[in-house]
């Protein structure tokens, strides 16, 4: 008789082409309910995330920050997408944004569910599939906003640390999608001021997968802070977008970048992204890198039709940019 195949006998490469199919959340169900697939899912989990919210892009900055091994898996980082969540009535779809998992931990900020619900639980499929209850892995729900940041409801921006703290850890981006990002102002806190003793357990309680913390961030801003501590202008260095050109031009092994109706770029900063980043034929470690190749910065800007602003390979782009940057010096002179 023929021995049947099942998940912990089945060669490796099965599993990642079947991986390859499933989107994010069947992903998320599978690492939580096989063994066997966890390994190969998360890989695959992490190479393309979505974020729904700033709230899980906030999550999901926290992870790989703390567990460089997972943010080596990211290839293909996009935040462009959460800009666009609407209700049905056409409304920007109000959720818990980063400022709300900033302030986690504080009872004054969280919105609980009432005591009548209960999360349900089940220890495999089947036993839920025998109940006759929807076959999926878990019910899942986004955290509620806080009414005290009632303020920021419809805000969709990303404070500058959080994307300094992405771009520094997933050193392997290939395409990178920052298109409609609003910068939130941040600061790099002084490493004295980090040694407050209630700054020093920056915990995440939901992780975007549950995996123990091994490793603690090199720099701590203030958005990541768990409370609006009052810091001097001492214990402060501000950061700026072109702190986020300066690690984009330093990931080894970007290819595509997309960074549309972003109204921060400027010509100095799009010169200096195209005169810096990684270049075809670049020897990284013995192997040469294909470098970045083209660029998307349509009505990218603050002002329409500048000569910059396209679709196109890099060097058309950046030829386009110095062009503007002579007559520019010579309207000067």
């Amino acid at each position: 008789m023929a021995r049947r195949l099942n998940l912990s006998t089945m060669p490796f490469e099965i599993l990642e082409f079947v991986c390859s199919f499933l989107p994010q959340q069947d992903l998320l169900n599978v690492i939580l309910v096989s063994s066997e697939f966890k390994d190969v899912a998360t890989r695959y989990l992490y190479m393309e995330p979505e974020f729904a919210s700033t709230y899980r892009f906030a999550q999901f900055t926290f992870t790989v920050v703390n567990h460089r091994r997972l943010a080596l898996y990211v290839q293909v980082f996009d935040i462009s997408k959460f800009f666009n969540a609407r209700e049905e009535n056409g409304e920007l779809a109000i959720m818990a944004g980063w400022r709300e998992f900033k302030y986690r931990h504080h009872e004054m900020y969280t919105v609980h569910r009432p005591f009548t619900y209960r999360q349900p639980t089940y220890k495999s499929l089947e036993e839920q599939k025998a109940m006759g209850l929807p076959f999926s892995a878990q019910h899942r729900t986004h955290p509620a906003p806080s009414p005290l940041l009632s303020s920021f409801h419809q805000c969709r921006d990303v404070p500058i640390g959080a994307i300094l703290h992405v771009l520094h850890a997933c050193k392997r981006i290939k395409r990178l999608n920052i298109s409609r990002l609003q910068l939130a102002s941040d600061y790099i806190i002084r490493s004295a001021a980090v040694q407050r003793p209630a700054l020093k357990h920056i915990k995440n309680p939901d992780p975007f997968i549950c995996v123990p913390e091994q490793s603690k961030a090199t720099t701590t801003f203030v958005s990541d802070a768990p409370k609006s501590w009052r810091f001097t202008h001492q214990d402060l260095i501000p950061v700026y977008a072109d702190d986020i050109i300066k690690l984009i031009c330093r990931l080894p092994e970007l290819e595509i970048l997309t960074a549309r109706h972003s109204k921060w770029l400027n010509l100095r900063r799009v010169r200096t992204l195209l005169k810096d980043a990684q270049r075809e034929g670049t020897d990284r470690k013995g192997r040469l890198v294909k470098g970045l190749l083209s660029v998307d910065l349509r009505h990218s800007g603050m002002w329409r039709g500048l000569a910059w602003s396209i679709k196109g390979r890099r060097e058309i782009v950046e030829k386009l940019a110095n062009e503007m940057e002579e007559t520019h010096e010579q309207t000067i002179s």
